[in-house]
């Protein structure tokens, strides 16, 4: 692990932009078959990515008091929480877009 630092913003628009595609590749490698591997496969690519800034720690179905819920992934930086994401598996909605994106290829 290095010096390296990566800010909310640059994770925000790691998960936006580069996550969702690879998530869509995971599925045509049907690396995915339900909603646990979906998180799985998630917490992988975030792992991954922040794995160069030591002070990012991923949380997946985290209960949190204030809401009441388990969130899917709650992204920490320095012990403070930033980021949550919630996931949905909707494979006709999913399918939808890998077809298109075929359809781009």
């Amino acid at each position: 692990m290095g010096s390296f630092k990566i800010t909310v913003v640059k994770v925000e628009d790691y998960v936006q932009q580069k996550l969702n595609k690879k998530l869509q590749n995971d599925l045509k490698k049907l690396k995915m078959v339900k909603e646990a591997d979906l998180e799985c496969c998630a917490f992988f690519h975030l792992r991954k990515y922040q794995y160069r800034d030591s002070s990012w720690r991923i949380f997946a179905r985290k209960y949190t008091r204030q809401t009441q819920h388990y969130i899917d992934l709650l992204l920490f930086r320095n012990y403070k929480p930033r980021i949550s994401i919630k996931l949905k598996w909707n494979k006709q909605s999913i399918e939808k877009k890998i077809n298109k994106v075929s359809l781009k290829v």
